[in-house]
């Protein structure tokens, strides 16, 4: 039983969570509700984090940041929504803007 302990202590972690993972979950939430919004108003209308809360697609104590503090993008192609991270440098449309989800 000791050993089947220690062997199992020494594993590596199986459920890591760097820390990108919770930005991630926060960023799928968000796309997947613009999509509930882009069906229910027309694939036209790309929502910002701002309508979805208030038209409550979203729930308003939901973060909609990414891991730097700065608001989520939402964009908009067609039929599907887009969330992008300004990534470290905080500025959109730069080399390390990211995909964070997409529906």
């Amino acid at each position: 039983m000791i050993a089947v302990a220690i062997g199992f202590w020494s594993l590596p972690p199986i459920c890591h969570h760097p820390v990108g993972d919770p930005m991630r979950l926060d960023a799928a939430s968000l796309a997947s509700a613009a999509m509930l919004y882009l069906r229910e108003n027309g694939a036209e209308n790309c929502p910002t984090t701002e309508e979805l809360k208030r038209e409550l697609f979203l729930d308003r104590a939901r973060n909609t940041d990414d891991a730097w503090g700065t608001a989520f993008r939402i964009e908009c192609e067609a039929e599907r929504a887009v969330v992008v991270s300004a990534g470290p440098d905080l500025v959109f449309d730069t080399e390390d803007d990211f995909e964070a989800s997409k529906y």
